[in-house]
């Protein structure tokens, strides 16, 4: 990362509004088109219940600030992924072979990305 050079030590970069991860879970189902079932576990007993990054060190040394909402970064996620399973090159890993999307029949899904538009962005990525 390019910073002055008085910049020294760690920056926290994240983005201090809190998202619950079941919302986050229920983003996911929504954007993958997903049936899969959030299961609710207990916490570890040392996991923190509240996580909120202070990025004031990152503002105010980097001018450096979230710019892409949660559902688009996810949504761009997403899709970046499902291109990468669906290349010729992931398909003969052995990963991806063992990666199955069984509908309930019992039959294959075609491999696709998730959506157009975020396929197009991920394929310029790569390139």
């Amino acid at each position: 990362m390019d910073s002055p050079v008085e910049v020294t030590g760690p920056c926290n970069l994240g983005n201090p509004h809190e998202v619950p991860i079941k919302e986050i879970a229920s983003l996911v189902l929504r954007q993958t088109g997903s049936r899969s079932r959030i299961e609710h576990r207990p916490l570890p007993h040392d996991d923190p219940k509240r996580r909120q990054p202070a990025i004031t060190r990152a503002r105010e040394l980097l001018g450096w600030s979230p710019q892409v909402a949660l559902e688009e970064g996810l949504r761009t996620t997403i899709d970046y992924f499902s291109l990468q399973l669906c290349t010729p090159a992931a398909a003969s890993s052995l990963a991806a072979t063992r990666l199955r999307i069984e509908l309930g029949g019992g039959k294959a899904q075609r491999c696709r990305p998730v959506s157009a538009r975020g396929a197009g962005r991920a394929l310029e990525a790569r390139n």
